[in-house]
């Protein structure tokens, strides 16, 4: 069965900030697996993982990293927190 790959967000960040519905909705989907997500992530990368339909470590795990990094709010710093956090899970990045 092929692997799907994460959702892109619908809408850049610009987008959000000039239409507050789409905002709130989006930052209500990041609050709502805020506690599934590791912890330290910043909202912008919340929100990717969310609105992308990653909501726990297990989620993330069946992506490779570059995979992950292309989501819009994701950037290195998010991506040191998730690798750490899967690391302490006993989990990897998806590989090749």
């Amino acid at each position: 069965m092929a692997r799907k790959r994460p959702a892109q967000t619908p809408t850049s960040c610009c987008d959000l900030r000039k239409n507050p519905q789409a905002l709130a909705a989006a930052q209500k989907l990041a609050d709502s697996v805020k506690d599934t997500l590791p912890a330290g992530l910043a909202a912008p990368a919340r929100r990717a993982l969310a609105v992308a339909g990653l909501k726990n470590l297990d989620d993330i795990a069946r992506f490779g990293e570059a995979e992950i990094a292309t989501l819009h709010g994701i950037g290195p710093n998010a991506l040191k927190t998730i690798r750490a956090a899967l690391q302490a899970a006993g989990q990897t990045f998806r590989q090749r």
